[in-house]
């Protein structure tokens, strides 16, 4: 999906635009490994790629994001870089560890961190808005 991301028009269609290539992948990798009886059948793969997976209403999603923004925006300048490099530029961590001399590893550890602390703090806003 990486190698596709130029190619998705809208965010807000990244769903059915995922489905699909998933549902390509799924049939060429089917079709390579065709000898093997763990795989599913096309049959199978035909009827996931026709379920919709979408539950989340609009609304839910528009507050998930505006929570996201928030927390976001609380983070430090250096940590809000951090953790959206991966998504601005394929490869970045890699070129970033190069030229600090650290780990890729240690970058995606601090990422890790990073996205934990947004994900608490996404949570929390959600449940405030809940109960209000």
């Amino acid at each position: 999906m990486w190698r596709k991301f130029d190619q998705l028009e809208d965010e807000s269609g990244f769903l059915p635009w995922a489905k699909v290539i998933v549902r390509f992948e799924s049939l060429k990798a089917r079709r390579t490994a065709a000898r093997d009886k763990l795989w599913f059948s096309s049959d199978v793969i035909e009827i996931v790629s026709e379920d919709d997976f979408e539950t989340d209403s609009d609304e839910t999603m528009s507050l998930e994001r505006g929570a996201l923004d928030l927390c976001l925006e609380n983070l430090e300048d250096s940590q809000r870089d951090l953790v959206l490099l991966p998504y601005r530029d394929h490869g970045a961590i890699v070129k970033l560890a190069e030229k600090n001399k650290k780990s890729v590893n240690s970058y995606y550890k601090k990422i890790g961190r990073i996205r934990e602390k947004l994900s608490l703090c996404i949570e929390g806003k959600l449940r405030g808005r809940l109960t209000q």
